[in-house]
């Protein structure tokens, strides 16, 4: 063959490879058919984005809710270990104390783990609530020592149903048990003062056992409000107004309301008030409006 044959077939056969490599290039989209054609890819790989994420959010709830019910089977399996323990502690009730007895349900209680009182077993009749007022005479005798005899409904509400774990309480039972208490003499009791707060109390710590040592509280602070009577005595501030009214209400302290709310001072008897003001010829002339109340004086600033 001819060289000038060789480069016309060589020329030939590259010309044919370059028009069959043309033919398989995909001729690029323009116009709007374009514009929608890549509107419709992005969708797509978002779409698949998104399901992506979705299966692996599915993956994860899944594990955990199975591992929530791994958590509640063991929950279930340390109840029925507590109430199986409980039940052969009534079987032997006369082999030991009642000072162990107690002790061990309070390590169940804290631990979460009690025998607790559901609606299953006695519906909503009065028994349910009679077994849950003694149940939280149980679970609130130590808080209550602890916190100076005294717990506000929503306390109790939170110690409770900590307690007591998965079977938890509505506010409405709570307060039907509470409203038990004094009817089945327990040791704890539910109060309402005359602002509208209920508290559950140890009967032998009420309000009425705690004037005193409020008004010798405050006779050592020299002035008190609520705020620094709740910080003395680690309780919360509503009870701690409720403390220094009632020792108001019985003339042990006095209320400066003139300069800064529930200000609280100590009452003057009638010898410490003349004493005081010995030297001063006309009590009208003092920045102060005397009253006599229960064998004491009231002096409240103008």
């Amino acid at each position: 063959m001819n060289t000038w044959e060789r480069s016309l077939s060589g020329c030939a056969t590259s010309s044919s490879v370059t028009l069959r490599n043309c033919s398989t290039v995909v001729p690029r989209a323009v116009g709007i058919s374009g514009i929608e054609k890549r509107f419709a890819e992005n969708h797509h790989r978002t779409h698949e984005s998104i399901s992506q994420v979705l299966f692996f959010i599915y993956y994860i709830m899944k594990a955990a809710f199975e591992d929530m019910n791994r958590l509640m089977e063991y929950a279930r399996e340390m109840v029925s270990l507590s109430k199986a323990i409980t039940d052969k502690l009534r079987a032997k009730k006369g082999e030991i104390t009642d000072d162990e007895t107690v002790r061990f349900k309070t390590y169940l209680l804290s631990l979460g783990v009690s025998d607790p009182v559901t609606k299953s077993a006695f519906g909503s009749s009065a028994e349910y609530y009679k077994k849950l007022a003694e149940e939280l005479a149980v679970v609130l005798c130590t808080p209550l020592k602890e916190c100076g005899g005294m717990m506000t409904l929503s306390d109790v509400y939170c110690r409770i149903n900590r307690a007591r774990g998965l079977e938890l309480l509505s506010p409405e039972d709570i307060l039907n048990a509470c409203q038990m208490l004094e009817q089945i003499n327990l040791p704890i009791s539910l109060n309402r003062f005359e602002s509208g707060v209920m508290v559950v109390q140890l009967k032998e710590m009420n309000v009425e056992t705690t004037i005193e040592s409020t008004a010798e509280l405050v006779a050592t602070m020299g002035t008190c409000n609520a705020s620094k009577l709740a910080k003395c005595l680690s309780i919360t501030v509503i009870l701690a107004k409720e403390r220094l009214l009632a020792a108001e209400a019985q003339a042990k302290l006095c209320r400066d309301d003139t300069i800064e709310v529930y200000i609280i001072f100590i009452l003057f008897s009638r010898s410490q008030l003349f004493q005081y003001y010995a030297n001063i010829n006309d009590f009208h002339t003092l920045p102060v409006f005397i009253r006599y109340q229960k064998r004491f004086y009231e002096l409240k600033l103008f």
